[in-house]
């Protein structure tokens, strides 16, 4: 666990963001920090197309030798080397592996020696689960299906999973080859399928899954739904 600093230098901006989203704190007070997301493959491995980015101004950088971000994950400590452009430390953080929660720190050596670290944010590692919603008769997929997530809290209720607050949608539709997916945090997960001319769906109906456990990556959880009529047996008509 790293050794923040109490005696903070000034800092004036934080910002963690990646392509799709930003957050970022203006003059945060001592043990303020930001939370964001981080998006890793099956293999725990980060997703960094996303171009992960944390920035943080200082209000004089004068003083300032060198820098480095350190992001704390299950899998271990990875580092990365700040650019020091006037006031502005940034770097993006690639290449790292974890899942669950993580920790960003900016480490900050002054010209004297003197090493200061400090809190930038907690990173919210996601990872998947997906799959295709298909015809049980046909094999086809079913695009436009909606298909919601839910997840099981401590208490034991399954409750709609809050997408927003992860900046995704749920629920969401399949697009034309029946895929579905989010990325989620670790959890018991379930799918619920519904879909026009359809019965309803979810992955409880479906022996092999069941409740989703994440971890692992679930990237195979494929639903099928049965249309409307395919499950009517024909009584054969009796003659005398």
């Amino acid at each position: 666990t790293m050794n923040v600093s109490s005696n903070p230098i000034a800092i004036t901006s934080m910002t963690l963001k990646d392509t799709y989203n930003a957050v970022s704190k203006t003059n945060p007070a001592p043990g303020d920090f930001l939370t964001f997301t981080g998006w890793v493959y099956s293999d725990l491995w980060s997703m960094d197309y996303r171009n992960l980015q944390a920035t943080v101004v200082l209000r004089d950088a004068q003083d300032v030798q060198s820098a480095k971000f350190i992001m704390e994950t299950t899998h271990g400590k990875f580092q990365w080397p700040a650019t020091i452009s006037g006031n502005t430390l940034s770097a993006y953080l690639k290449s790292y592996q974890g899942t669950g929660k993580a920790k960003v720190f900016v480490e900050i050596t002054k010209k004297d020696g003197s090493t200061f670290t400090y809190t930038v944010g907690n990173i919210i590692i996601l990872i998947d689960p997906s799959g295709i919603v298909y015809d049980k008769r046909t094999g086809q997929p079913i695009e436009g299906a909606t298909a919601t997530l839910y997840y099981k809290e401590a208490s034991g209720n399954w409750v709609i999973w809050p997408g927003e607050d992860y900046m995704q949608i749920n629920p969401q539709k399949t697009d034309s080859d029946g895929y579905y997916g989010w990325m989620v945090t670790e959890g018991d997960y379930e799918v619920r399928v519904t879909a026009p001319g359809y019965h309803d769906a979810s992955t409880q109906d479906e022996g092999q899954y069941g409740r989703i456990d994440v971890l692992p990556a679930r990237m195979d959880v494929n639903i099928a739904m049965t249309r409307i009529g395919d499950d009517v047996t024909e009584t054969p008509s009796v003659t005398t």
